[in-house]
């Protein structure tokens, strides 16, 4: 190979690492300015709109719910009832009626779809602000690393918020298990009435705890803020700039 095609091929190897470089420092600028946008501006607003949301759709007088689910059973004639085996029989084929389907509660669904919409968001938020503060951790060296162990405190306060957020929406497919055995045993026994009051009452259980699900999801906005905004200047320039120091 030739000494030009050496340099040609050199250069152009040059150029594309230059193009990369600006192209990943494009990307870090608009992390940062996304980053501190979210925390300024965004999680205040969140907070308040949580708020409002909680006050008008998930306030105590508004779980005040009936939560009796619909159970796909026939009706007992008076003969029926007073034969044990035949009230049994008649009980076990009426709920295979109505392609034996015991719907979901629908006011419970309602609240996790909403539940889901804003851990979702605060889970997208929170990956932004990792993501910035992570870039913005400088080298660890031996000096003044103040800076730095605030950057990884907050860093690790971000990622529980982010684990919070995970385990929440897991527990939405754990409840509809949970309530699924609950309408299996009562499949099997439903001349019981305990079986339907237990799923009454987990119903009712978990609409409260919907309510304290978006409550967490507006507390780790304010608490993402606050990290942020008490920090602001530690996570912009982790370490103090050494341009206006001098020395005798």
């Amino acid at each position: 190979m030739s000494k030009s095609k050496s340099f040609r091929k050199v250069d152009q190897t040059n150029a594309e690492h230059l193009e990369l470089n600006l192209s990943f420092d494009d990307f870090k600028r608009k992390i940062m300015l996304r980053g501190e946008e979210l925390a300024v501006v965004h999680f205040p607003q969140k907070v308040v709109e949580l708020q409002e949301l909680i006050d008008t759709h998930f306030g105590n007088e508004k779980l005040d719910i009936d939560f009796k689910i619909i159970v796909p059973l026939k009706e007992l004639s008076g003969e029926m009832l007073g034969n044990k085996f035949s009230c049994i029989h008649c009980f076990k084929e009426g709920f295979k009626s109505l392609n034996g389907v015991v719907p979901c509660n629908q006011t419970i669904v309602s609240m996790h779809d909403i539940v889901k919409k804003y851990t979702k968001e605060l889970l997208d938020d929170a990956n932004v602000i990792r993501v910035w503060i992570s870039l913005m951790i400088p080298q660890v060296d031996d000096g003044n690393n103040l800076g730095v162990e605030v950057l990884e405190y907050v860093l690790t306060e971000v990622i529980a918020i982010e684990d919070d957020a995970k385990q929440r929406l897991a527990s939405i497919a754990s409840y509809y298990c949970l309530r699924a055995d609950l309408v299996a045993k009562m499949a099997k026994c439903p001349y019981s009435e305990d079986y339907q009051k237990a799923i009454e009452e987990e119903d009712s259980l978990r609409a409260y705890k919907c309510m304290k699900m978006l409550n967490e999801v507006k507390n780790n906005y304010a608490v993402l803020h606050d990290l942020v905004m008490k920090n602001l200047r530690k996570i912009k320039q982790p370490r103090p700039s050494s341009s206006g120091m001098h020395f005798a």
